[in-house]
């Protein structure tokens, strides 16, 4: 939309007394920024930033405002909260968090089917309060507020585990949903409703090994054969279930199944397969000093509002019902007022249930590898015997950097992360780096601005840290630049692709020299 029509739209909206009251309800204690048209462009406004009152709200919108983002951390002074601050301060000035649990698939309608999973997972685990909130465009912002935790938990203060317990927490939900045990039960009702899902989000799973797995073909293939001629025809499952004769198309003589070509698990020739979903529950939301979207504000983009709604209606929701002229306002979403409330401690179970089994998971990933874990800022173990002398250069990178590399619209904080690693571990100098990563942000569908870029070159060069591994939630396949090769399947992380590739070409030079050199004897 044109900007000054967007800038129009939100200036009638936000003039509603109603809405910017239903918008500072859920301010307080928390940073509070808006996205603001600059130069025909939409950006994020200074930090931090705070209201104190309802009619704060227009001191934004003279600014020229279109919608308002918040943070999950409570704060006891949002003033404090200066660049560069340390975990320490942080810790000191934090006075408590939510659980904001981000479900955002590319489809709605299966977000809807998630967040209702999620939802009965909570219920399950004894937590009546709760809030839920249409997210403005696709997907739903789930939170358990601060009031329902418990003071302290492996005898820490509650406001001290963030985001370390929240991370684990989403992890243990989204596994709670969808499990070897349970038969994806949140994948297959996704996959019985026929939705048109991108291949790259629908995993094959072994229910013996318990392991994904990587197969040729995506469904069981039946050979059939004509008794006439002779012609031989492969269908796969839904065809051969949807046809009641089975006509030869070369003589039209009768076909007969001859043989059921099962698919078989590479890694144990178990045939008990099924599909499971990446779902995609968003845990770069649960990071410090991160926002999301207020209730009540508009989406810059699909230029809905984001909607606060009853649980019992996510099922039936509509996008439509978030457009603006249509909104009133109805529910909260986590009200300033909870602490009046005095309610139970409901997330204790919870809490303990994913502790016990995040550690559980930790622990038989140590006995399965030496390797250490990534969110432990640990280097994970590459099992490459030789480091290479001089820097590796861009034609043995793998094609998920060489695709970020092309710029991208979405994830570019996410992939700086990942190409300043990348790069720093395949021994290129600071400078080439930083040559680099301007080449690629100016390639950007917006570039990111220069403080930012500058601040991550000048922490992570510091360091000599991994870049996340393939699988690692919320990276390559999230931001949309995972484009396997056949030696992507016998990596976990893209600096061990480089490496691989570097090794083999290495090797192939020395034999072709050899050869060469007898040759020519």
């Amino acid at each position: 939309m044109n900007p000054l029509k967007l800038l129009s739209l939100a200036i009638k909206y936000y003039s509603k007394p109603e809405i910017k009251q239903a918008i500072f309800s859920s301010a307080l204690e928390r940073e509070f920024v808006p996205k603001i048209i600059s130069n025909k462009e939409i950006r994020f406004g200074s930090r931090p930033n705070q209201v104190n009152y309802p009619d704060d709200i227009d001191y934004f919108l003279k600014s020229r405002a279109v919608s308002f983002h918040i943070s999950e951390e409570r704060w006891m002074d949002v003033s404090r909260l200066v660049s560069g601050i340390g975990d320490k301060e942080l810790n000191q000035l934090r006075k408590g968090w939510d659980l904001v649990i981000d479900i955002d698939f590319p489809l709605f309608e299966v977000s809807k089917i998630i967040a209702n999973e999620i939802v009965k997972a909570l219920q399950d685990h004894g937590i009546k309060t709760f809030f839920v909130k249409f997210s403005g465009n696709k997907g739903f912002h789930i939170a358990v507020p601060f009031e329902v935790f418990p003071n302290k938990v492996n005898n820490l203060e509650i406001k001290d585990t963030f985001p370390e317990l929240p991370s684990r927490v989403l992890s243990y939900l989204s596994y709670y949903i969808d499990n070897p045990d349970n038969n994806f039960r949140t994948s297959q009702k996704i996959l019985s409703l026929d939705f048109d899902l991108p291949n790259e989000l629908i995993k094959d799973f072994c229910l013996d090994c318990l392991s994904e797995v990587n197969l040729d073909t995506k469904e069981d293939t039946y050979i059939l054969v004509c008794k006439s001629c002779g012609h031989k025809e492969e269908l796969s499952y839904k065809e051969y279930s949807e046809r009641k004769y089975f006509i030869c198309k070369e003589c039209n003589g009768f076909m007969e199944l001859t043989h059921i070509h099962k698919r078989k698990c590479p890694k144990c020739g178990s045939e008990r397969l099924t599909k499971k979903i990446n779902l995609g529950l968003d845990s770069i939301l649960i990071s410090k000093r991160h926002l999301f979207r207020a209730p009540y504000s508009l989406h810059e983009k699909s230029l809905l509002v984001s909607l606060p709604i009853s649980y019992k209606d996510i099922l039936t929701f509509d996008r439509e019902y978030a457009r603006p002229e249509l909104v009133k306002v109805k529910h909260q979403f986590l009200p300033n007022n909870l602490k009046e409330l005095d309610l139970k401690v409901e997330a204790t179970k919870l809490f303990i249930q994913a502790l016990d089994f995040t550690t559980k998971q930790k622990i038989d990933l140590e006995r399965k590898t030496p390797a250490k874990s990534f969110e432990n800022n640990a280097k994970t173990q590459v099992y490459i015997s030789i480091e290479p002398k001089n820097k590796i250069s861009t034609e043995y990178f793998p094609p998920c950097i060489l695709k970020g590399l092309e710029g991208l619209e979405d994830g570019r904080k996410r992939f700086l992360f990942i190409l300043i690693n990348f790069l720093n571990q395949l021994k290129w100098q600071p400078e080439e780096i930083k040559n680099l990563v301007n080449e690629w942000n100016k390639k950007n569908a917006k570039e990111l601005p220069e403080s930012i870029v500058k601040a991550q070159l000048n922490y992570h060069l510091k360091r000599n840290n991994m870049p996340p591994n393939c699988n690692s939630e919320g990276f390559y396949l999230d931001i949309g630049i995972c484009k396997k090769d056949p030696l992507c399947n016998r990596i976990k992380n893209p600096v061990t692709y480089a490496l691989k590739k570097y090794m083999a070409s290495s090797k192939n030079n020395k034999n072709t020299g050899k050869k060469q050199n007898k040759e020519g004897v």
